[in-house]
């Protein structure tokens, strides 16, 4: 009796986490259409952006990055090889 008990259980769990599953499947799989019709608007977007409609912005946005610019003292490549050397372990 209390076998068949847990054995219900087991398979009512086990069924739960199929649909989990498939539903996380069909959530993946929507992802990958939306990426695909965002790049396209991405691309569209940079296309058609006017530069001098929004020269200020652009303008205001480069000096940002002028005035919060630190200086780097290195290029980045101990980093890049300490990422490496993690990502193989």
């Amino acid at each position: 009796m209390k076998n068949q008990v847990l054995e219900k259980l087991k398979s009512g769990e086990n069924r739960k986490l199929e649909i989990e599953k498939e539903e996380m499947a069909q959530w993946v799989e929507a992802w990958k259409r939306a990426e695909v019709a965002l790049e396209e608007i991405r691309r569209k977007e940079l296309r058609e952006f006017n530069y001098e409609e929004r020269r200020e912005a652009v303008l205001g946005m480069l000096e940002l990055g002028a005035l919060f610019h630190r200086p780097r003292n290195t290029s980045g490549m101990i980093e890049m090889q300490r990422l490496f050397r993690k990502a193989r372990q």
